[in-house]
């Protein structure tokens, strides 16, 4: 209710790099994106273009139910395989390697918020 209320920016901060981390996760399972390990390979299904928003939106939740004051890269760790594992199906040689969907995006999630600041930055809203 609190949130239907008065909105997520009011409740929480969402810094840039966290709604970029989320973008630039979902793109790494479609495509090489610059400055990242190239994983595009490894699915045959890739996270949808709205992945990204359902990312967003479980960190926040799962912030706020933390009590946290904002978002964090820790927390899109977190939840990421929850978000994704629907989404994705790997390529067969993932599986026959021993890796799972979970593993791959596991990387992904670490290699894009792993090195991000825990900051109080807000959204630019």
């Amino acid at each position: 209710e609190i949130v239907e209320q008065q909105g997520l920016p009011a409740l929480l901060g969402i810094p840039n790099s966290i709604i970029q981390g989320c973008a630039t996760a979902s793109k790494l399972t479609q495509a090489k994106v610059s400055g990242f390990t190239d994983f595009s390979s490894k699915f045959k299904v890739p996270a949808g273009p709205r992945s990204y928003i359902d990312l967003l939106q479980e960190a926040s939740i799962a912030s706020l139910i933390k009590g946290a004051s904002n978002i964090t890269g820790r927390t899109c760790i977190e939840v990421g395989c929850r978000v994704f594992r629907g989404r994705v199906e790997v390529t067969p040689d993932v599986t026959m390697n021993g890796d799972s969907a979970d593993i791959i995006l596991t990387k992904i999630f670490h290699e894009v918020f792993g090195g991000l600041k825990e900051g109080n930055s807000s959204n630019p809203q």
